[in-house]
Parts: structure tokens; sequence; C-alpha cells
């Protein structure tokens, strides 16, 4: 039932980014056969472009970024636009990663690690910490699970969690963490019979050396309210128990740690 939409083919996720300075904008790109033309169309009139696309709903009011589908040479994308929010906004971006930045890097990280997720092919800035354009693959119709989770059957349901629960230990193996994994930001398509899931929206994104327990159960506190308010009898146990054996819980902890020792290695309803 379940596949996995392999988004790395469309850029080379161990290649350097390609960082350039046009037109003032601070440009990061994968090169690919895409990229020099949307990069061309961007830089002639960013406005206009972003302008004639189609908005994406994400459902919540964001007065700081926007999300457009625009279609370039046939081939749609993903933009999104973070505005900038004048000087202090711009003093503070200055003194670490933008939102944009992160998210560009969440985007290879994932894609590195195997983790289905639209790729990033331009990321522009404008210099001192300015408005953004994040420019990604598109996908074919996708939908939130969200809006997807009650018309799924309940075995479809259950095979959902357990994949998504393989797809967060996974993600956290690998000292990823997605930073705000409600049901807004996974994204599922039908197609053939099979389902794709895609995580998005990775403005939150953070990387470790090693394995941080506290970054994941921030990651899981996201997750579980919507898995509490939508979900079935079983479901949240089920979920738990799949993610813990996904991520090897006890070994991440180290041997002298027990299940009483963590509240994720003992799942009750008082830890999230």
């Amino acid at each position: 039932m379940f596949s996995v939409m392999n988004s790395a083919n469309m850029v080379d996720v161990n290649s350097p980014t390609v960082i350039e300075s046009r037109s003032g904008f601070v440009i990061r790109k994968n090169v690919n056969f895409q990229t020099n033309l949307l990069l061309e169309k961007l830089l002639a009139d960013p406005e206009s472009l972003f302008q004639s696309g189609q908005a994406v709903d994400n459902g919540l009011f964001d007065m700081r970024r926007e999300h457009m589908i625009i279609t370039v040479a046939g081939i749609n994308y993903f933009v999104k636009r973070y505005k900038s929010l004048g000087l202090r906004h711009r003093l503070k971006v200055l003194r670490k990663p933008s939102q944009a930045l992160r998210s560009w890097r969440g985007g290879l990280a994932l894609l590195k690690a195997k983790i289905p997720t639209p790729a990033p092919l331009l990321l522009l800035q404008r210099r001192w910490g300015g408005e953004a354009f994040l420019i990604c693959c598109g996908l074919d119709n996708p939908m939130k699970l969200l809006e997807l989770w009650p018309q799924l059957a309940d075995y479809e349901k259950r095979e959902v969690l357990v994949r998504l629960a393989e797809l967060f230990g996974q993600m956290h193996n690998h000292h990823i963490y997605h930073g705000d994994l409600n049901w807004r930001n996974i994204l599922v398509q039908r197609r053939d019979g099979k389902l794709f899931l895609s995580l998005v929206d990775l403005d939150g994104f953070r990387s470790a050396e090693h394995m941080t327990i506290e970054y994941a159960e921030r990651d899981l506190k996201h997750f579980i309210p919507y898995l509490r308010c939508y979900g079935g009898t079983g479901l949240e146990s089920l979920f738990m128990k799949c993610w813990r054996n996904s991520i090897g819980c006890a070994q991440k902890l180290g041997k002298q740690q027990t299940d009483a020792a963590h509240p994720l290695l003992v799942w009750h309803e008082k830890t999230f």
C-alpha cells in the first residue's frame, strides 16, 4: 500500500550547494536541468512570477510567509516566500540562520537520510536578511493528513501511523528533528492504489551530532495531540510502540537507562 517518493533524484544531495550573488540576492541552488531556467525567470521579476501562481492555503494565518504553486515550462513548483519584517528582524537573522535557510538545509538533510520531502531546488534571499524565496519540486494533488484522515479506512489509518512512526524513527536516528510535525505538515498522495507520504515545512529544522531525546520529544509533542483528537482506540499506543522499535530507544539512551528512566520508554497519558 505504501511507497516512498524518491524526490532525491531531482537533486544530487551529496554535491555541494552552489552559492552566488546576483541582482541583490544571495542564491543557493542545486544544479540540474530545471534550476537555471527557474533562476532566470525569478531574477527577471520575482514578484510577478510569484503572484502568477496559485495560492496554497496552509490552514493558518501567517503574516510572515506566503505559499504558491507556480508553473514554469509546464512543470509545477512550490514556492514559499518569507517576508522581511523590518530592521529588527533583519538584525536578528544576521546572528543565526534564517527560517528560509533552515528549511533549505532541512530539505537536503531529509533527502540524504531518505526521508520523503519535496526536493529544494533554489533559495533566493535578499542581502542582509531580507525577503527570501524557497523553491521546491511540486507534488501532484497532495492532501494534508489532517484533511485526508477522516476519509481513510481503519486499516489505512493504522498503516499510515506505522509508516509515520518508521519515518520519524529513521529521521531521529539520523539526528534530524523536524520542529513542527503537526498534521498540516504531513502530505499524502494517492496514486495507483498506493499512498505516498511527504514531510514539509522545515522552518523549525534542527540537527545534532548525537541522538537528542529532548528534540525527539518536541517533535512528537506536535504530532501526538492530533492523534489523540482524531485517532481511535489503541492507535496512540501502536504509534509509540512502532516509533520506539524504529528508533531503538533503549540503545540510544544508553545501557544504564531503564524503562522507568525516561517517559518515552514507557508510554503514558501525561507524557505530552
